[in-house]
């Protein structure tokens, strides 16, 4: 392909400006090329039909010249010709083309190492025939329109021959004549390969101007054209442009609408000859009548400022407000002022920014769950291992004993009350798993009866021996707290909730209308209730995230949103019946899960025995009643207790600790460097120690870093420090090795 300066910079020897780079500057040179082909195509044929003719014919130059070598001389010639006339005949070929250029190169050669053979036969370095050498190189050059490099270096490979073969095979060599002839031949083919550069510059040069002339006709005969549009043509596209906008656009002129486009119809919700004319303050709502006077002003006053935009509320016939940002720019229509009024239906975009701002509260309701879960935790914690210390002390059939486990309910009450106010503020990481839906609804119903008033009824159908679902339980108490909830907010003067649990039958119909992928057995969760039922028209709707029909102080929206991504995200269906005046009811379906509960593997496993005596383990928590309880129940089961208040302490006491401890007990939240840091501190230089993370609350994203960072494992209090002891017996500390001597 042809390069923009064909030979390269030393050789570009014109003073003219270089070419512009072209946008299509890769086309451009492919259309330059194939013009080049058809005109090379043509030139191939010129040289092959002069070598044809013109090689035997000077054959007249041996007879006069060499008459003794004519014979031998007129063979090179004739093999000469009959090569060039059979490259001409596969040029002229049409079905399969061959490259021109390569057929003229070889033409090139033929001819030229004939007459070296002839210039080595008449004497070498003193012999007239290299003439018909510079012959050669000016067809050649002069002929084939290509980039002068093409042509320099065949150029030069053929001299490089007829040096080799003048000097080499001539045994009495005339240096001056060959230095002369040699000065003849390299000014020949400077001058010629010069010429060649130029003229395939100059054609390339003319493709450009005249590819950019074309470029340029087409340019003015579009704008003609352009110009050639009239009045009534630009008038309809701007008018159809205006009328299919998406933002309301009318004029203004003394206070009322004119001109208004379809747009405006729909957005001040009133037909054509209602707006035209029309007051522009009585669409405004009375509130926002002083700011838009108050901008109509500012523009009188300052009419080549830039136009302010005002966000104003306007209220359509059937009571709905509408809040729209108008924009308006002064003009002239019909030779008297005007304003120009672009409205835009912001609506939405307000209900979002009031819908993120329930959405920060319910972050900061999580945020607050969070900070209360971990002290309220840890209270519960003390009191835990407080009854556990007494209940190692009591046998089972003191008269105290039922106390003790009234007690343990209780503190088992509070940690589930935590656990529910970490599910609403969504605080709790995702742990799916098989569930006991009934087991579940009692959780969620112990909780609401403390805290609904007496005049609601929760009414309990709980089938027993269904099947377990998969699911995760804290989300599906959510899902169950929130339907219970919307339940109490349709009564506000009381009523009845009732919740039915029963085994279901999934078939194609049902699996269809739920939109659930499994059929076959299933659970169904019923909660109905007595309030005034759910209209018909935004039945369809309830499940939007944000849509509620409660006022602003009193829901957000989301409740069965994350009813609806929760079931859907475990595999099951929900369904609503509801008849104005006749209550309503949501059916849950979930699939039934075949997979064993973690929590009968965690009670068969709580059943097996646990020896951990003569263990040592270094226990660090900032409560100096958790560090005493926790020392004198791990010490019961004969493990070697050493007690650290913070994170400083127990590192400076793992410096001492002779022997080292076989696992640590570390709580996160303490003074000083804190949890995590001390973590990191252990784990640096003591890798291979095991340590187990008891704290009262700490955030799924900050439990997966500590984790990775090689926490052996998590225990949320309150715990039983029998949860203690297996995690130890999971962990690394219970390794199986030689117990240590006391």
């Amino acid at each position: 392909m042809a390069n923009e300066k064909p030979f390269g910079a030393p050789w570009a020897l014109e003073t003219a400006a270089p070419l512009p780079r072209l946008a299509n500057h890769e086309m451009l040179r492919q259309g330059f090329e194939k013009e080049i082909q058809v005109l090379l195509r043509a030139r191939v044929n010129v040289i092959l039909i002069m070598g044809g003719t013109l090689v035997p014919l000077f054959g007249i130059l041996d007879a006069l010249l060499f008459p003794s070598l004519f014979e031998k001389l007129m063979v090179y010639r004739i093999l000469a010709a009959i090569i060039c006339w059979g490259l001409y005949l596969l040029n002229r070929q049409r079905r399969r083309p061959m490259p021109s250029f390569a057929l003229g190169t070889i033409a090139f050669y033929a001819v030229g190492l004939s007459i070296i053979a002839m210039i080595v036969d008449t004497g070498g370095t003193h012999t007239p025939y290299y003439a018909g050498l510079n012959l050669v190189f000016l067809t050649y050059c002069v002929v084939l329109p290509v980039p002068v490099k093409k042509l320099a270096i065949h150029s030069v490979v053929l001299y490089a021959g007829y040096v080799a073969g003048a000097l080499g095979l001539d045994a009495h060599p005339t240096m001056n004549t060959f230095f002369a002839h040699n000065l003849f031949i390299l000014s020949t083919l400077c001058i010629i390969l010069i010429a060649a550069h130029m003229d395939h510059r100059h054609r390339w040069r003319d493709f450009v101007l005249r590819h950019e002339l074309a470029q340029t006709q087409a340019k003015l005969e579009q704008y003609s054209k352009k110009l050639e549009s009239s009045v009534e043509e630009t008038e309809t596209k701007y008018r159809h442009l205006v009328e299919n906008a998406n933002d309301a656009i009318f004029i203004c002129q003394e206070g009322r609408i004119r001109f208004p486009n379809p747009r405006t119809q729909t957005l001040w919700g009133r037909p054509l000859e209602d707006l035209e004319e029309s007051l522009l303050l009585e669409f405004v709502v009375p509130e926002d009548q002083d700011a838009l006077v108050e901008l109509f002003e500012e523009l009188e006053r300052h009419p080549q400022a830039a136009p302010p935009l005002r966000t104003l509320r306007l209220e359509q016939p059937s009571g709905r407000i509408v809040w729209v940002d108008m924009n308006v720019v002064p003009m002239e229509w019909q030779q008297r002022p005007a304003l120009l009024c672009i409205a835009r239906d912001v609506t939405d975009k307000r209900q979002m920014e009031q819908e993120l701002v329930q959405i920060q509260k319910l972050e900061a309701i999580g945020t607050l769950a969070g900070g209360i879960a971990h002290d309220f935790n840890n209270i519960l914690q003390m009191i835990h291992g407080c009854l556990q210390i007494l209940g190692r002390h009591t046998d089972a059939d003191h008269p105290h004993r039922p106390l003790l486990d009234k007690l343990f309910q209780a503190v088992d009450r509070g940690a589930n009350l935590t656990r529910q106010l970490l599910i609403y503020g969504r605080k709790t990481d995702e742990k799916v798993g098989p569930v006991d839906i009934n087991v579940a609804v009692v959780r969620v119903c112990e909780m609401l009866e403390r805290v609904l008033p007496k005049m609601y009824r929760l009414d309990l159908h709980l089938e027993s021996h269904l099947g377990r679902i998969s699911a995760d339980a804290n989300q599906l108490e959510q899902v169950v707290m929130n339907l219970v909830m919307n339940a109490r907010d349709a009564m506000p003067d009381g009523g009845t909730i009732t919740i039915k649990t029963s085994p279901a039958t999934v078939d194609e119909v049902l699996a269809q209308k739920l939109g659930m992928l499994r059929r076959g057995a299933a659970v169904r969760l019923s909660i109905a209730d007595t309030g005034p039922g759910i209209p018909h028209e935004i039945q369809d709707r309830i499940y939007e995230p944000f849509f509620t029909t409660k006022p602003p102080d009193k829901g957000t929206g989301l409740g069965l949103a994350i009813v609806y991504s929760v079931i859907k995200r475990f595999g099951g269906g929900i369904v609503c019946e509801s008849e104005p005046g006749s209550g309503t009811r949501f059916h849950l379906y979930f699939p039934v899960s075949h997979a064993e509960s973690k929590e009968a593997v965690l009670d068969r496993e709580e059943a097996i025995p646990v020896d951990l005596a003569g263990l040592h383990v270094l226990l660090v928590d900032d409560e100096p009643h958790l560090l005493d309880i926790g020392q004198s129940l791990l010490e019961s089961y004969g493990l070697h207790v050493a007690t650290a208040s913070d994170g400083e302490s127990a590192l400076e006491l793992l410096k001492t600790m002779d022997p080292k401890p076989d696992g640590v007990i570390l709580d996160l939240n303490m003074p000083g460097m804190g949890g995590a840091q001390c973590l990191s501190e252990i784990l640096q230089h003591y890798p291979e120690l095991p340590v187990i993370i008891a704290t009262g609350y700490l955030d799924p994203k900050k439990r997966e870093e500590l984790l990775s960072k090689g926490a052996t494992d998590f225990v949320e209090k309150p715990f039983h420090f029998e949860r203690i002891l297996h995690t130890l017996q999971r962990s690394r500390i219970c390794r199986l090795r030689p117990r240590r001597a006391d």
